[in-house]
């Protein structure tokens, strides 16, 4: 019987698989947890407290106790007991205690419980894993963020080797290294949070056949951004006057369907759907006549964050695309960047 978790198969693209197929377990895992484990807390371990307790009270009601399995119980019981309740004390106790009792006669009734335990975890780390990634998610670009997502995606790899693995304390190590790689998603979070925003800027270094390389920096105004509905626009324009020869290069860049957090965008036709990149060049004055282009950007890609409370749009962008009036001439660019609050 197969159980399917909708959030999943709702889940937008960039959500990892593993995360979906973690939260599937977690599913199945409140389904046949009995109801009593539904309030248990850290460290998860009321279910193998209780059978130890059970266990214990058959292996010494009889008339010749198993000394050893009334010792191992016993152990158990006091590493249960002195377990610190957070996911890396229980982790290691939940190894602790599944070497123990593994090497006694009671083995298999335990081992079904050990594996609801360790769904409890998974379920939790995934849990936590997700408010992580979406704290991350409204904060500013900054070196704190990246390797919190970094750290997000080792704690996801350990818990999907973990739920793959029948051996409990091969698990019980993985969680280990889930619980220490949340530890440290969880600083980093805070220190991302604490991170300004980075300077306001829109540059980008473009190449256009026949326009040769300007490094795109809009001067002297700095650019303007606005929203519409749920479209956002960046304009910057670049004046260089040269004697009677007076130069200007636009850029504009449209943000479509804005939502919190970071999106990323392919670039392309202004359906809605794609981020929009047009740069616009043009050349007049005295001693010629007036000449230039618009190039429309037909690929590349855009990734953003916004914060619509604070009106914030930080991201990165590359477009390629074709002259209006030449279109064998194309203008490129891979290192686009921009910070803006729109009005």
């Amino acid at each position: 019987m197969s159980y399917t978790n909708d959030s999943c198969l709702q889940t937008n693209l960039k959500e990892k698989p593993m995360k979906c197929l973690l939260l599937t377990l977690a599913l199945c895992s409140a389904i046949f947890i009995p109801s009593a484990r539904a309030v248990d807390s850290l460290p998860y371990f009321g279910s193998v407290r209780a059978e130890v307790l059970n266990q214990l009270n058959l292996a010494t009601n009889v008339a010749e106790p198993d000394k050893k399995l009334v010792s191992a119980l016993r152990k158990a019981l006091t590493a249960i007991d002195k377990t610190k309740p957070d996911y890396a004390s229980g982790s290691k106790s939940l190894g602790k205690i599944a070497s123990g009792l593994n090497r006694t006669s009671v083995s298999n009734v335990f081992a079904p419980v050990f594996q609801s335990t360790l769904a409890d975890y998974i379920a939790a780390l995934t849990g936590e894993e997700g408010t992580l990634a979406a704290r991350l998610a409204a904060t500013f670009p900054s070196k704190s963020r990246t390797s919190g997502e970094l750290a997000l995606e080792r704690l996801l790899a350990a818990l999907q080797s973990a739920n793959a693995t029948d051996d409990i304390i091969a698990a019980a190590k993985l969680l280990g290294t889930a619980a220490k790689e949340f530890g440290t998603a969880t600083k980093l979070t805070v220190k991302a949070e604490d991170a300004p925003p980075p300077p306001s800027h829109f540059t980008a270094t473009i190449t256009g056949s026949g326009e040769g390389t300007v490094n795109f920096s809009s001067s002297p105004a700095p650019a303007v951004a606005s929203r519409v509905g749920n479209l956002v626009t960046i304009t910057g324009t670049q004046i260089q006057v040269n004697g009677t020869t007076v130069k200007t290069k636009v850029l504009n860049v449209g943000i479509p369907n804005i939502v919190d957090g970071t999106t990323t965008y392919p670039v392309g036709a202004n359906d809605g759907n794609h981020a929009t990149v047009v740069y616009t060049t043009s050349t007049g004055g005295l001693g010629g006549p007036p000449s230039g282009d618009a190039f429309g950007g037909t690929s590349g890609s855009l990734t953003v964050n916004i914060n619509i409370a604070t009106k914030t749009a930080i991201g990165t962008f590359s477009f390629a695309g074709p002259g209006g009036n030449n279109p064998g001439n194309i203008a490129t660019s891979s290192n686009g960047s921009f910070s803006v609050v729109w009005q």
